[in-house]
């Protein structure tokens, strides 16, 4: 799987979030090291159901579901979507509606590598009059913005000092997944002073050399904000809307520089519609 766009901490897959081909994509980030259970939160789907009667859907939503993104796409045709483990989780929990039953005898047989394991032992008997089909790349793309915000999702991969991650994700209620601590490019010890004298520049560099060669987990007691994070975040288009319209009209924003960074990337990935905010 390819990087797409990419800057000095952000790098965009859109792809991975598009692709039918669910194994791949799966198998692409069990190589980056994560579990396979992490790599299920990092693709996802997007399907369009179609019912005869509302009636199912009316029950559905009195529990009002959020697990997933459900949208009205006209009578009697909504849209789902999200990630493949957002998909098992409301399945698990909505098991008894007519709607969850269908998505599962859908899911089973489409990727039964993935949901498989969520057939029930005694069987499952589809219920009449509710059908699922997966929506592909190019017809996400041709949605009308309001829906394409929801429903089409990217994939950013990250390298952030610890700090800023946590400020920044825990803000917006995201969920990223997290490959390992690392040391940042530039540790933040001691900045150089005005006739530095050479034995002090040998000091730092031994001091530099001995955290470098301790675990990465001890860094945060000895150098305060030493530490980054790298890490993949899977989200709509909207979430990232969102980011963008709450923090950079902000202009001593702490995270101003990091999160402008990402929203150059985002204008040159999706011209429609972050080209129309101001920078």
């Amino acid at each position: 799987m390819k990087v797409i766009f990419q800057g000095p901490r952000w790098s965009l897959f859109i792809e991975t979030a598009l692709s039918k081909d669910l194994k791949a994509i799966t198998s692409f980030f069990i190589d980056q090291g994560l579990s396979a259970n992490d790599a299920q939160k990092l693709c996802g789907l997007v399907l369009e159901l179609s019912v005869d009667s509302e009636t199912p859907l009316i029950k559905l939503f009195e529990g009002q579901p959020t697990l997933l993104n459900i949208d009205k796409l006209a009578r009697k045709r909504y849209l789902f979507s999200g990630s493949i483990q957002a998909f098992r989780s409301f399945y698990l929990e909505y098991k008894e509606q007519k709607v969850a039953k269908a998505l599962l005898h859908f899911l089973c047989h489409q990727y039964p590598s993935f949901f498989k394991d969520l057939w029930p032992k005694h069987g499952l008997i589809p219920p009449l009059g509710i059908s699922f089909q997966v929506i592909g790349p190019e017809e996400i793309k041709g949605l009308d913005l309001a829906l394409r915000l929801r429903h089409h999702y990217v994939v950013t991969n990250f390298v952030l000092p610890e700090h800023e991650a946590l400020k920044l994700f825990l803000k917006h209620r995201l969920e990223p997944v997290f490959i390992s601590p690392c040391y940042q490019e530039e540790l933040p010890i001691i900045q150089p002073v005005n006739e530095q004298k050479p034995e002090i520049e040998d000091v730092i560099q031994h001091y530099v050399d001995f955290l470098k060669a301790l675990p990465s987990e001890w860094a945060q007691g000895l150098i305060p904000r030493a530490l980054a994070v790298k890490g993949f975040l899977f989200a709509p288009l909207l979430s990232y809307m969102d980011i963008f319209t709450k923090n950079l009209s902000i202009e001593k924003h702490p995270l101003r520089q990091t999160i402008k960074e990402l929203f150059i990337l985002f204008r040159q990935a999706f011209p429609e519609p972050f080209g129309l905010l101001p920078e």
